[in-house]
């Protein structure tokens, strides 16, 4: 039987469907240049968006490579904001709009790197940085007395 979206003999956009690793790099290294995966999807060449989705999931030496080239390509968009700040035909407002928006993706790529530090760590752990005491008790002076919850 045939999907109705194809004529019978004819394969399905996205061509080839069938994993190499040839191919699981090169979607990588297209990646860890800044590439958007649905622009890499888009080439006839390589496969559709949602086999790749496929491979991530069956295949975990791919899911390796792939987790690998999205940190780079954080960097990659990172090499990209300081492109965009030394671009002198772009409005202001254009520029701080297209910052903005390759800062919030660099920073959901590889947060470690370029996330927002202020919060907790993903594990639970203080961020990193300086502690400020409010008031410190004085030197020799009794410790506060911690309130429980369950009063």
């Amino acid at each position: 039987m045939t999907r109705p979206d194809t004529a019978a003999g004819q394969r399905g956009r996205g061509t080839p469907t069938r994993y190499t690793i040839a191919t699981a790099r090169a979607i990588c290294q297209r990646l860890a240049r800044g590439e958007p995966l649905t622009l890499v999807c888009a080439d006839p060449a390589m496969p559709a968006y949602r086999t790749v989705m496929d491979w991530l999931a069956a295949r975990p030496r791919f899911r390796e490579m792939y987790a690998q080239a999205r940190v780079l390509q954080a960097h990659a968009l990172a090499d990209e904001i300081l492109q965009v700040l030394r671009c002198d035909r772009l409005p202001p407002a254009d520029k701080q709009a297209r910052i903005k928006g390759l800062a919030w993706l660099a920073a959901k790529l590889h947060p470690q790197k370029y996330g927002d530090r202020s919060g907790p760590a993903p594990d639970g752990a203080p961020a990193p940085g300086f502690t400020v005491i409010v008031n410190p008790p004085a030197i020799g002076a009794e410790p506060l007395e911690q309130e429980s919850d369950d009063e």
